[in-house]
């Protein structure tokens, strides 16, 4: 990944702001963002709070890849509670 040389920096950020699954959710944005400037924003609004999933516009459940419209009432499980699905 081009962005790989930040992970560590993205990493940290989550860890600060509580994320419990930082390490996971730095792959997902390492992996989805397109250029540094998007990740940096990307990061930034996770920091504050928003839904991993409202910011990458998709959530992966049971093997399945489900579209996220922020704004919308959309039920976000934890990848964990997947197991009992």
């Amino acid at each position: 990944m081009p962005l790989d040389h930040l992970a560590d920096e993205v990493y940290a950020r989550l860890v600060r702001a509580g994320c419990v699954a930082a390490d996971e959710e730095t792959c997902e944005l390492l992996t989805a963002a397109p250029d540094e400037s998007t990740l940096a924003e990307w990061v930034t609004r996770r920091e504050h709070g928003e839904p991993l999933a409202w910011i990458l516009g998709r959530i992966e459940f049971c093997g399945l890849s489900i579209l996220v419209d922020e704004g919308h009432a959309t039920a976000i499980s934890k990848l964990s509670t997947s197991e009992f699905s």
